[in-house]
């Protein structure tokens, strides 16, 4: 199968489970309602990074500069909705360390 050049979003409404939710909301540390909101609304304007195959879930990703959010879930098509059956969250853009490295170079020696 070939990717879609969609976004996921235009694809079908976002129903996201309650494993994926949990995942996000652990990583957000928020409640469980929230998460899934809150997922859903990132995933929107995700990308397809692999195709399904043989009965595995497609994989959707969206990142977030401004939320500081890399998201790749874990979506299988069902009637006219995209489930989100499960998702990897991690931070996004530069690690502290990096940042902390950067700000001391920027700084004057006087």
């Amino acid at each position: 199968m070939s990717l879609c050049t969609k976004r996921l979003g235009e694809v079908g409404a976002i129903h996201v489970t309650t494993a994926a939710a949990r995942s996000f909301a652990t990583f957000a540390r928020v409640d469980l309602d929230l998460a899934r909101h809150g997922l859903a609304a990132l995933l929107v304007n995700a990308r397809q990074t692999h195709a399904a195959i043989d009965g595995t879930p497609a994989r959707w990703r969206a990142r977030s500069r401004s939320n500081g959010v890399d998201v790749t879930a874990r979506v299988v098509p069902q009637g006219g909705r995209m489930v989100v059956v499960s998702a990897s969250v991690r931070p996004y853009g530069r690690p502290p360390s990096y940042r902390r490295r950067q700000s001391k170079r920027g700084r004057s020696g006087s």
